[in-house]
């Protein structure tokens, strides 16, 4: 029943499975574990060594059971019973394996107060299963490598983008001090000299060849390898959790023209100076105010009728352009 569940659980790509290193009985293997709908969890075991996989199963009875054997208390044993469940996400550093026959010890440490020693079975399982967990794996690993090779390439563009901003301020330091201050940083020769040189993938990559050899990885490698894979593939889900509706949109840097940009000799203004031959002439406009309807003020003291006084009135020009000949 637990195999078939298995075998289900596996196939299924909505299923993720997530990989760890750990060590079982002081040998390094591949982790992960899985949870049935029947609250049963599995760990299935992928030795680095060319061995078959294996698949330990901890039924909720049987939990239940070892841990009222050890005295916890039916809220305790939901406790430990939630806290195995979060293994299928990560496995903590405070749960380790040890491997007698057919069972699998587990010792699982809740807090520094709280530690529960757990036993496991091993299922049979078949050539079949053994090749989905291995292509689980590669999946992972795959994956993981693919983040690696964007990463790679975000962080040469970003690169580059630094190595023509700082060939324009090194040129820019030449000109302003004649090459002294520079030359007294960066003397040739130095590393400073070679920090200013422009980055090349060719020479990292050869770099990286000379002192690297055609053999396979140790164990010690291998799991060194593993961690980061395993690792960024885990970032990236925590990152999706805590972002599950924001899409990914690349923000454009804004396009400006760039001192160290290459020139547009292209660009063409529509914008035309005046003509040399221009006169300027001032007339000027009717009174905006009538001189025969003037406004008519009390007094708040005689009452007199101010039409005594002649009616202020405010007179505008407006500029005429004509074209002529320039005086």
């Amino acid at each position: 029943m637990e195999y078939n569940a298995l075998i289900t659980l596996v196939t299924d790509r909505n299923v993720e499975t997530n990989w760890s290193t750990s060590t079982v009985s002081k040998l390094n293997h591949f982790t992960c574990a899985l949870a049935l709908p029947t609250d049963t969890i599995l760990f299935c075991f992928i030795p680095v060594l060319l061995s078959e996989p294996y698949v330990a199963s901890i039924p909720f009875h049987s939990l239940q059971d070892q841990c009222q054997k050890q005295g916890f208390l039916d809220k305790s044993i939901g406790q430990i019973q939630k806290h195995l469940r979060s293994q299928t996400i990560k496995l903590s550093s405070g749960l380790s394996f040890e491997k007698k026959g057919k069972i699998i010890e587990l010792s699982l440490s809740i807090s520094s107060a709280l530690k529960v020693l757990l036993k496991a079975e091993i299922i049979d399982t078949d050539g079949n299963l053994s090749f989905m967990l291995l292509r689980r794996l590669l999946d992972d690993v795959l994956s993981s490598s693919d983040l690696l090779r964007k990463q790679s390439t975000s962080m040469e563009k970003m690169i580059d983008d630094k190595d023509r901003a700082l060939s324009f301020l090194r040129d820019h330091l030449e000109e302003s001090y004649d090459g002294q201050a520079l030359n007294r940083w960066a003397p040739k020769g130095s590393h400073n000299y070679q920090a200013l040189e422009k980055f090349e993938n060719a020479n990292v990559k050869r770099a990286i060849f000379e002192s690297s050899d055609d053999t396979s990885l140790d164990q010690a490698e291998v799991m060194e390898v593993a961690d980061v894979l395993f690792t960024m593939k885990r970032e990236l889900k925590d990152y999706k959790k805590l972002h599950p509706t924001s899409p990914s949109k690349k923000k454009k840097a804004v396009k400006m023209n760039s001192d160290f940009a290459p020139i547009q000799e292209s660009v063409v203004f529509n914008h035309k100076p005046p003509e040399n031959n221009v006169n300027v002439k001032f007339e000027p406009t009717p009174s905006l105010v009538k001189s025969e309807s003037p406004v008519k003020l009390e007094s708040p003291v005689s009452g007199r009728d101010s039409s005594e006084s002649p009616s202020r009135k405010r007179k505008f020009r407006k500029v005429k352009i004509s074209k002529g000949s320039a005086p």
